[in-house]
């Protein structure tokens, strides 16, 4: 009986984490949406003062 706890105690941790990602999957917004090139400024060199 204890065993078939710790299963269930298991399934609904997994299902609780599963819906965690989703939430936060869908907050993020679609991989479309964020700026990956990048801009002429940061693929020039910069000077480092000392």
């Amino acid at each position: 009986m204890l065993d078939l706890v710790y299963i269930l105690i298991t399934l609904v941790s997994f299902a609780g984490l599963a819906a965690l990602v989703g939430l936060i999957d869908r907050r993020l917004g679609q991989p479309s949406d964020t700026d990956t090139g990048a801009t002429p400024t940061e693929t020039e060199p910069r000077a480092v003062s000392r």
